[in-house]
């Protein structure tokens, strides 16, 4: 709903799956308190909060449905495009002369791939 309400359409979003626990933050208190880590623990390799309500699996699910219907949300996850939208989107910004950022020409194919057809 923030997404929604918040964000154009012509930005990117990166959806992740949980809250980076960074220590000696609130998160950090709550993720110690409620045995997700142990005070001890190096959190130099990220260690992402989920609340045990939602739980990771649905948390999941929720991010790749929220992404499936927003061409400009992306899980993050997904470190990088598909090699063939990549060709796509070089061969589009040269045929349109286009000098927008190539992220832009990507949410541009996205949307169009998400409503059905494949115009470029």
């Amino acid at each position: 709903e923030f997404i929604d309400r918040r964000v154009s359409g012509e930005d990117m979003v990166h959806m992740s799956a949980g809250i980076r626990i960074y220590p000696g933050t609130a998160m950090h208190a709550a993720a110690i308190r409620e045995k997700m880590v142990d005070p001890a623990d190096d959190l130099s390799a990220p260690k992402f909060y989920v609340s045990p309500a939602i739980g990771s699996e649905r948390l999941v699910e929720m991010v790749l449905e929220a992404s499936s219907t927003r061409p400009n949300c992306v899980p993050s996850w997904e470190t990088a495009p598909e090699p063939g939208l990549i060709a796509r989107a070089a061969s589009l910004r040269s045929l349109r002369g286009l000098d927008e950022p190539m992220f832009r020409t990507l949410l541009r194919l996205r949307r169009e791939d998400m409503e059905g057809g494949k115009k470029t």
